[in-house]
């Protein structure tokens, strides 16, 4: 892998050795050491980043995860990973204590996914802990009317926003649409239809 002058053709042999020291020989430590390698001579080979990705995440090295993701966004060119990236280098920044730097992130994965569910929950959580009542509202109002997210998430997210605009931004006509909207969807639980008697 080393004998060649060019990269990619320097990264394959590293990428192949680790996929034999990882997934025939059992030698996990070995098998990081070759990807590593790969992905520092090409970080464009998916296969050898997405193993290494996996493995770094997994023992939740931080500060190696965003080295990787700003090597990796250099090359990406799918808008799907595109925003996967993002939202890993939000998890991880927020992890971290970064809010403002997470919120970053979560901007960049809302533009290529507007609905993105994971996005919309952190986004919120991150807004409600930031004092930035009016803008987790929104984004956990939004959430609560995706029809591909989970019951239980729009649930949490509808009451969480319900709660912001009426207690927390005299907004009961906003209030009031968010629980609508959930008992329309058909997710009128019991506290939803007494919440929404309450309000209106």
């Amino acid at each position: 892998g080393d004998a060649s002058a060019d990269d990619a053709r320097r990264a394959a042999p590293w990428e192949e050795a680790a996929l034999i020291l990882i997934e025939e020989l059992d030698d996990a430590e070995r098998g990081e050491f070759a990807l590593t390698r790969a992905v520092e001579r090409d970080v464009g080979r998916f296969a050898a980043f997405d193993k290494l990705f996996r493995r770094v995440r997994s023992r939740k090295d931080g500060p190696r995860l965003l080295e990787l993701i700003s090597a990796r966004l250099e090359v990406a060119e799918d808008p799907t990973e595109i925003a996967k990236l993002f939202w890993e280098r939000a998890r991880v920044m927020r992890e971290a204590g970064d809010r403002q730097g997470a919120l970053a992130a979560l901007e960049n994965v809302t533009m290529l996914e507007p609905d993105h569910v994971g996005a919309l929950a952190l986004s919120g959580e991150i807004y409600i802990t930031a004092g930035e009542i009016a803008d987790a509202g929104d984004k956990l109002a939004r959430l609560s009317r995706l029809s591909h997210a989970p019951a239980r998430q729009r649930l949490m997210s509808g009451v969480a926003a319900v709660d912001l605009y009426e207690n927390k931004l005299g907004q009961v006509d906003r209030a009031l649409a968010v629980l609508d909207g959930l008992y329309k969807d058909g997710l009128s639980t019991l506290p939803v239809r007494e919440r929404l008697a309450k309000t209106a």
